[in-house]
């Protein structure tokens, strides 16, 4: 009695400096100190779904305590495990290799309730829905990316399919680093209590999504000839590469008038080539053309003495330059005032505005007074 006394003295002493210990860690050296958030990973079933998925408990330590519970979108069972990455970021491991409730699930990650749970639904040659791994957001209550399968594949390089049911695994699938290499490690037991071997898979990380190039601006512009053009380029993001900007590809010359199709290329560091997005500016001409009169816009001109005009000069950026003739007529024979007009339209129908002169015919020379008689 008295060793099970001192055995029992030191285990709850054990409880009790090990729960100090956390309590001081909590509050003056784990950041936010008594408002530090933990989080903990579980399966919550899902009575709509009759579906488990990864549920988070998140437990914010303050004077009253408080406790919020929620699942990450996309994911289902099995146990999940975390893995974080030498670069910091973070990585959860759920599903299994067919079998139970996985069999409800497509590649898609849609559940459909109806679907068999132990049986390989007449499709005994098709690829096992296999694992999934998704990147954690910051706040590590949710995904940062939609969840990609692990492909687990024989010695031969062939995936595991459906009817290899001595090949499946629920429980959850543990990730570590070694040289280099990834290794995935699963495990068994079946309902009888028997253990399977351990197995262990290298698992290789490729990046196989391609880039996203997104236009800044628009994908159709419409740009006044004469006037040099600055294209806004676009940007691309990559899982991997993060996100940049593309230049355009191609030329516009604003001094001709047509369509110019700019391209946006990127190809991402493991040589995954994004979508090629173009750009269409098309080079019109909106700028009237330009009237200069040649001499003065008002003239005074002596009746009886023919009128020449000096007429106009017309400009335009794309038709070049040219000499408007007046319209309208001037009658020196009577005295008065008389406007020409100067018109012009270019190429495009761009109208100059109207310029106009006018002259006025006057009498200024004496009479001439001649003797009839000797």
């Amino acid at each position: 009695m008295h060793d099970s006394g001192a055995i029992m003295t030191r285990f709850f002493g054990s409880i009790f400096l090990a729960s100090f210990i956390m309590a001081m860690y909590i509050m003056f050296v784990r950041s936010g100190g008594v408002n530090g958030t933990w989080g903990f990973f579980n399966l919550i079933f899902l009575q709509n779904l009759s579906a488990f998925v990864v549920g988070v408990y998140t437990i914010k330590i303050n004077k009253l305590g408080h406790t919020e519970k929620t699942s990450i979108e996309g994911s289902y069972s099995m146990d999940p495990s975390v893995f974080k990455d030498e670069d910091g970021s973070y990585y959860m491991y759920f599903g299994g290799i067919w079998g139970g409730q996985l069999q409800r699930w497509d590649e898609n990650n849609n559940y459909t309730p109806s679907g068999c749970e132990t049986q390989d639904n007449g499709i005994p040659n098709s690829p096992a829905i296999s694992p999934r791994i998704a990147k954690m957001s910051n706040d590590m209550i949710s995904f940062a990316e939609d969840p990609k399968p692990i492909r687990i594949i024989d010695k031969n390089g062939n995936p595991i399919l459906t009817k290899h049911h001595d090949r499946r695994f629920f429980e959850a699938a543990w990730i570590h680093k070694r040289n280099g290499i990834y290794y995935l490690s699963y495990d068994y037991t079946d309902s009888s209590g028997n253990t399977a071997v351990t197995k262990y898979r290298s698992v290789t990380i490729y990046d196989s999504n391609i880039p996203i190039i997104t236009l800044n601006g628009d994908q159709n512009i419409t740009h006044s000839a004469g006037q040099d053009y600055y294209d806004e380029n676009a940007t691309w993001v990559d899982a991997v590469d993060g996100n940049g900007t593309v230049i355009a590809s191609g030329d516009v010359d604003t001094n001709v008038l047509g369509s110019y199709v700019l391209s946006h290329n990127y190809t991402d560091s493991n040589g995954n080539a994004a979508s090629t997005v173009t750009r269409t500016v098309t080079v019109v001409d909106t700028t009237a053309p330009v009237l200069t009169l040649t001499g003065d816009q008002n003239i005074i001109h002596e009746a009886g003495v023919e009128y020449t005009d000096a007429n106009a000069t017309w400009s335009d950026f794309i038709d070049g330059e040219g000499t408007v003739i007046a319209s309208g007529s001037v009658d020196t024979n009577v005295l008065g005032s008389y406007v020409l007009s100067y018109n012009y339209t270019d190429s495009s129908g761009n109208a100059a505005s109207t310029v106009t002169r006018t002259v006025t015919v006057v009498d200024t020379i004496a009479p001439v007074i001649t003797l009839n008689g000797p």
